[in-house]
């Protein structure tokens, strides 16, 4: 099955909206993953698939830069 979690958004207060996916477990120690240049968050999802497998003891977030994904 193929890994494809939500796109959730963060309204900031200079009116941008970041979007994001987030896996994992709510409450365990946080880890940001910031892609490339030319990149998104979904280049993340085999390792956020991966460690979610593996049960680690993670809460994960995979940001989307303005203007990409």
């Amino acid at each position: 099955m193929p890994f494809d979690p939500p796109k959730k958004s963060a309204a900031l207060s200079t009116g941008i909206h970041l979007a994001y996916v987030e896996a994992g477990k709510p409450g365990a120690t946080p880890v940001i993953f910031l892609h490339g240049y030319t990149d998104t968050s979904r280049s993340f999802f085999p390792t956020l698939q991966a460690l979610e497998e593996q049960g680690a003891d993670l809460h994960l977030f995979a940001l989307d830069f303005r203007g990409h994904g």
